[in-house]
């Protein structure tokens, strides 16, 4: 699955796409992404959501995705930057790193802290800069709304949601934008 989020690296807004491979499930994801409902006008065969893309949406992620390559390429830019900037300050921040030999498209630069004061601290100095950043994923069986699933244990994900965080980084931040990120770090630390 593809996600077009605005934060992500093909951003169009919201939304994304499935890539399937058979014939037989994306007809289903088609049924289920159009209220259910195939050739016959407002005859269910399933229960179903409105996931179409509009069609500016469409066109924009076609346009947005003829530079791709472009894009994705500024953005590992970025991204080795900011992580040659965070290991030369040595900070007490662990990197998430790419297993070798993949080439990722970043959508934003994870990392994690010490603790969770740490981590509150850096978000509240943060926003009063105007940077917004975000935590990581809460696990599932952290949520209500699972709690009856009875979902095993996840202590390492508890750890990565309650002290991980996702900076920004987009193809409109300079280095400048990416020293001042880094310097909010390096301050946050007592």
């Amino acid at each position: 699955a593809l996600s077009f989020q605005s934060t992500k690296s093909l951003s169009i807004g919201e939304g994304g796409a499935v890539l399937a491979s058979t014939s037989t499930l994306v007809e289903k994801l088609q049924l289920f992404r159009s209220h259910g409902m195939g050739n016959e006008k407002y005859f269910h065969h399933l229960l179903g959501h409105n996931f179409r893309l509009t069609s500016y949406q469409a066109a924009l992620g076609h346009a947005k995705l003829q530079r791709f390559d472009e894009t994705a390429m500024e953005l590992r830019v970025r991204y080795h930057y900011l992580k040659e900037m965070i290991e030369a300050q040595e900070l007490p921040i662990h990197l998430q790193l790419p297993i070798p030999g993949a080439l990722p498209v970043p959508w934003g630069f994870p990392i994690v802290l010490e603790n969770v004061t740490a981590r509150e601290r850096l978000i509240k100095e943060a926003a009063a800069s105007g940077i917004e950043i975000r935590p990581f994923f809460r696990p599932f069986a952290s949520m209500p709304l699972y709690q009856a699933q009875h979902f095993a244990p996840s202590p390492v994900a508890d750890h990565l949601a309650s002290t991980g965080l996702v900076l920004p980084l987009h193809t409109h931040l300079s280095e400048k934008d990416l020293d001042r990120l880094v310097n909010l770090m390096a301050h946050s630390h007592p």
